[in-house]
């Protein structure tokens, strides 16, 4: 039996199977590289944190002292020294 296709080419089935493939593949790759950016940019945010915290670790430990240097609090335990508070 003989099979004659009388579409035009653009709708033939072979076509558009032919078409499909670039489109397919492109999907993969649009993919790969959404996986790849997000490890990247989790990573970016881990590094970020780790960074952060250990920051907030140095200025908890500093903070003591700044305060006594800016003359908000007094060494010996009381607040500012000679300031009325009204």
């Amino acid at each position: 039996m003989i099979r004659i296709n009388l579409l035009p080419q653009e709708l033939r089935k072979e076509k558009m199977n032919a078409m499909r493939i670039p489109y397919s593949s492109l999907v993969i790759l649009a993919g790969v590289l959404f996986l790849l950016l997000t490890f990247f940019f989790y990573g970016d945010y881990l590094r970020a944190r780790s960074t952060y915290k250990s920051v907030q670790k140095e200025w908890a430990r500093v903070n003591p002292s700044m305060a006594i240097l800016n003359g908000k609090t007094d060494p010996n335990g009381g607040g500012r020294r000679g300031h009325d508070s009204r």
